[in-house]
């Protein structure tokens, strides 16, 4: 746990905010900064040095359109099983296959007789 005080306001850092300032190298300094330059102080645990909070804003935009896209394609994919296939999954009947000559000799006799 880290605390800073700006202004008489203490802010707690702990969690994935502090391994994040650990792993982008963010000192107490930086971050102390950036919350002055009115930063969320999720955002300024986490963008890395260098970086502008609009381009980290974009990239969380980007990444979260990237995963609902993933999230709809397989929604898609999840309700077209259940269009073609719906006895797996909600008790329906399962329509009885074509009759072909197989099945046809199989109906009439299951133990074929022997001609002697």
């Amino acid at each position: 746990m880290k605390t800073i005080t700006i202004f008489g306001m203490e802010y707690d850092i702990l969690g994935e905010n502090l391994k994040s300032l650990e792993k982008n190298g963010i000192t107490d300094k930086q971050l102390r900064v950036r919350l002055l330059n009115g930063w969320a102080i999720n955002e300024a645990c986490k963008v890395p040095i260098g970086m502008r909070v609009k381009d980290y804003r974009l990239m969380q935009a980007f990444w979260n359109e990237e995963e609902d896209n993933e999230e709809a394609k397989q929604n898609y994919h999840d309700e077209k099983q259940r269009e073609e296939r719906p006895w797996l999954y909600d008790g329906t009947a399962q329509p009885p296959y074509p009759m072909g000559e197989w099945r046809k000799h199989l109906e009439k006799d299951i133990f074929p007789k022997a001609v002697r």
